[in-house]
């Protein structure tokens, strides 16, 4: 009877050991976006908070020493994980590796390459990697090591309505790097933990004048604005992402119509919703093409949908800190 009770707690322990250490793949992906509308590189024309009309032609970025927040408190340091994150990607899906976890309450992230390894030799690294030498180059040289990150793009300097002239964003320089920490819930689906981040390309520039200082190499001062504006102005947002089991618990009763929609679409609840609501619009490749929000208690919401491509959209609800609901949208013009 001893030997059979051993048995029966040892396989209890091993089964719980066993558990605690099941991995699941993680990853990211990022909206790049100016103001509500994505961004197209080279092709969005869109102004800055002095009015001022600009178009993007690049940018990237390094994400390094990344931390999962865990909802009891702790986290999880990502080891060795590092980004390169461009915007000419939108639909790319950045792996991660596998790691023992099933939700995460947010993420702490380094803006640049860590100063540990901000200054080591780039062919060090497999071609694949990240920190191994790129075309264009993001690395700046052994003294001042990789371009934590480089945005070029074209400003309408004579107010014609067309960005003509360049200028260019390129910081470097281990004083620059940002530890940037965002809150926001996401929890495993098909068996991978995804974290979708909204990057507002506009709040970049928030208080940058870009009238005479266009090029800006290293650390100079537009150089640790831009930067701080990246920690400081909420140009990343980790909107809450949740499996598909949570949404279909969360459904209750409202429609949508009309369904396909040209100008506008009118979401109805059978009950007037109480406190602040979020709707989000999601594209077939998994892009928020458009975040609105709705402060007071209604039965109707309008959403806009003329400036939105064609295409099948879900339209998601969220409120009192939870999803509350989602349909599926066509919208035709």
């Amino acid at each position: 009877m001893k030997h059979l009770f051993f048995f029966l707690f040892l396989s209890l322990f091993v089964g719980r050991t066993a558990s605690a250490q099941t991995t699941r793949p993680v990853a990211f992906t990022f909206t790049h976006k100016v103001g509500d509308d994505t961004l197209g590189i080279n092709k969005t024309f869109f102004q800055i908070w002095n009015g001022k009309l600009l178009s993007i032609t690049r940018a990237q970025f390094y994400l390094s020493d990344i931390k999962l927040n865990l909802p009891d408190g702790g986290n999880l340091p990502l080891d060795g994980r590092y980004l390169l994150v461009d915007a000419s990607k939108q639909t790319e899906r950045y792996q991660l590796g596998s790691w023992p976890v099933d939700a995460v309450s947010g993420v702490t992230m380094g803006l640049g390459v860590d100063p540990a390894h901000n200054h080591l030799d780039p062919t060090a690294w497999p071609a694949d990697h990240p920190l191994y030498p790129k075309n264009p180059s993001m690395h700046w040289g052994w003294a001042a090591g990789y371009t934590f990150m480089a945005l070029e793009g074209k400003l309408d300097a004579n107010n014609d309505g067309t960005p003509e002239t360049v200028w260019q964003f390129h910081s470097i320089d281990d004083m620059l790097y940002k530890s940037i920490e965002l809150n926001g819930a996401a929890t495993s689906a098909a068996d991978t933990l995804r974290l979708h981040f909204d990057l507002d390309y506009t709040r970049l520039f928030n208080g940058i004048p870009l009238e005479i200082d266009l090029i800006n190499h290293g650390s100079l001062a537009p150089n640790q604005h831009l930067m701080a504006n990246a920690d400081t102005a909420s140009f990343f947002s980790l909107p809450t992402v949740l499996d598909a089991v949570q949404q279909q618990s969360a459904a209750f009763s409202m429609t949508l119509a009309p369904n396909p929609a040209d100008g506008q679409a009118l979401l109805r609840f059978a009950e007037p919703l109480s406190g602040p609501v979020e709707v989000t619009l999601v594209n077939s490749l998994g892009q928020v093409l458009r975040r609105l929000s709705f402060g007071a208690a209604a039965e109707t919401l309008v959403l806009p949908t003329n400036t939105l491509p064609e295409g099948l959209y879900t339209c998601t609800v969220y409120g009192q800190h939870k999803l509350l609901g989602s349909r599926t949208l066509l919208v035709r013009h």
